[in-house]
């Protein structure tokens, strides 16, 4: 954030002695605690929405959240003197997540779970929003994929990150394809725990080092299945662990400790996992690129996503 943004802390109840950058923000030194302050472009309408929620969870004593902090007119968002809005949230003095600790792994499951509970307990009266159909997603999905297929297999002197990408789409997309079908008969049916989500929980939502596991970035919270928070937490650390079968159950049985797995979710998470998420995401990523240049980055992610395909699709058998 500029400094010339720092004319909207005038507005709020707290005396600043330090500041110090973060990852796109300011970290404000108070009296009354640790703040950040950031700058937003949304209308505040999903800020109005998750405040109250997560003031409540702020009240638990179980998990600690960075809750968005009024101005001394009670509003979310101060807008400066150039027309930018700024939000200020409370902030911990904290470490993050360590991916590379499998306690850290399994702490970030169960403090999903913790977290799920207290969301459950103070969810808004209004459902406002709700997250699109999964069934809706993977087949949006795979229509991008059909295109990205089209579009290679149009191509004249393609590059060996479009020769690889070309040997294994329609693989991927059979994936993708049954996940699809499996999800639309899932829905269909009604089955499933929906609930408050964080909405993009993964290993750099979740920090240690305070009295309390400290839960960030809810930017995204929203109404949706239960199991897809999980899900997604899951799915990164076991591509950094090339989807070892029993750290992957380990997570699984670790929230379930805390908050109860059902057949339903089980069946959930095994349909979420048959989608082929990350091959989709380099396609998609690739297509909407300019092409001329492919990174080698992109080339190495691919072939770490085919030869971890056969692992990832062991472990959904597993599940079944």
């Amino acid at each position: 954030m500029a400094d010339k943004g720092l004319e909207v802390l005038e507005k709020y109840d707290f005396e600043v002695s330090q500041t110090a950058r973060g990852r796109g923000v300011l970290v404000l030194y108070t009296d009354k605690g640790l703040r950040v302050v950031k700058a937003y472009s949304g209308s505040g309408k999903h800020i109005l929405w998750t405040a109250g929620v997560l003031d409540a969870v702020n009240c638990s004593d179980t998990v600690a959240v960075d809750a968005y902090v009024p101005n001394t007119d009670g509003e979310y968002i101060t807008v400066g003197a150039d027309g930018t809005k700024y939000v200020v949230k409370k902030w911990y003095d904290v470490k993050d997540c360590d991916v590379k600790s499998y306690g850290d792994c399994l702490s970030a499951v169960r403090v999903l779970a913790l977290l799920h509970n207290e969301l459950d307990k103070n969810r808004p009266d209004r459902l406002d929003y709700c997250a699109r159909g999964l069934e809706l997603d993977m087949e949006k999905h795979n229509n991008e994929l059909l295109r990205v297929k089209k579009y290679l297999f149009r191509r004249n002197n393609r590059s060996d990150f479009e020769l690889l990408s070309a040997g294994c789409c329609d693989a991927f997309y059979d994936e993708g394809a049954e996940a699809a079908k499996r999800m639309k008969e899932y829905a269909a049916a009604g089955r499933g725990v929906k609930g408050l989500c964080h909405g993009s929980y993964n290993y750099h939502s979740i920090c240690f080092g305070y009295r309390i596991p400290v839960v960030i970035g809810f930017e995204k919270m929203n109404y949706n299945y239960l199991m897809s928070d999980l899900y997604n937490i899951v799915r990164k650390i076991m591509e950094k662990y090339d989807w070892d079968v029993k750290l992957g159950y380990k997570l699984i049985d670790e929230y379930d400790k805390f908050r109860g797995i059902g057949e339903d979710d089980l069946e959930l998470l095994s349909i979420m996992f048959g989608y082929p998420e990350k091959f989709w995401k380099i396609m998609n990523s690739y297509y909407n690129s300019g092409k001329a240049w492919i990174p080698a980055k992109s080339h190495d992610k691919l072939k770490k996503v085919i030869a971890q395909n056969f692992k990832r699709l062991e472990f959904i058998r597993t599940m079944s």
